[in-house]
């Protein structure tokens, strides 16, 4: 998630992109990446869309504003929701039933393109050396499209939504519900991107290797070759 905190905090303190202002894109970026929603379903969302004082805090995306024509209601987070609270402090159409973040008709794609090329510079500028600099200078870390092909495009954080609820050990039928897919192939197998780390976090995770009290007591290695 280091990249995507990066990319939050460049966009907090950036400039406007397409009329839509740096703290209303961190906010974009985090509903797309904690619900999952898609782009023109977050451009749907009024203040009334919001159920922070319920337990748990909720969001709603009506059906007519549905990729499959159905209201949609996703509990939120804790932290989520005192985020989008003070947000919505903040804002001078928090009581209006316009859009939040009216980005239907927005180049989403280009707004993250941009944020991410401000995080990526800081991110260089952080490096402690010269060696450190030239290496980070040549990792595809914080770039639109990766080392392996894969872009960070608006949809992407909707995968980040998936891929975190499959890191997280939630069931997988319960992760294909809160992403609002018919055929859980479509959720394990498409919208996840689990790598080594996450292989090794499930291997350690199996039980321990039965150990006796002859092999507690002698090598644990036995040397073989010619």
């Amino acid at each position: 998630m280091d990249e995507f905190h990066r990319l939050v905090a460049a966009a907090e303190i950036g400039r406007r992109i397409q009329g839509v202002s740096g703290p209303d894109r961190a906010v974009l970026y985090i509903v797309g990446a904690y619900t999952g929603f898609r782009r023109n379903e977050i451009g749907s969302i009024t203040p009334q869309s919001f159920n922070l004082d319920s337990d748990p805090p909720t969001l709603t995306v009506a059906a007519g504003h549905s990729k499959h024509r159905r209201t949609d209601v996703l509990p939120l987070r804790t932290d989520f929701a005192n985020r989008i609270r003070t947000w919505m402090a903040q804002k001078t159409n928090s009581r209006s039933k316009s859009p939040l973040i009216d980005v239907r008709d927005k180049r989403t794609a280009e707004m993250i393109r941009k944020d991410l090329k401000a995080a990526r510079k800081a991110w260089i500028d952080e490096a402690a050396t010269d060696r450190e600099r030239k290496e980070r200078e040549e990792s595809s870390l914080l770039t639109y499209v990766d080392a392996n092909g894969h872009y960070a495009d608006f949809h992407a954080l909707r995968k980040t939504f998936i891929t975190n609820l499959s890191r997280a050990n939630v069931h997988p039928k319960m992760a294909q519900t809160l992403a609002r897919h018919s055929d859980i192939n479509l959720t394990m197998n498409v919208y996840t991107m689990l790598g080594v780390l996450d292989q090794a976090a499930a291997v350690e995770a199996l039980p321990p290797v039965p150990t006796t009290e002859a092999q507690a007591s002698g090598p644990q290695l036995r040397a073989t070759g010619t």
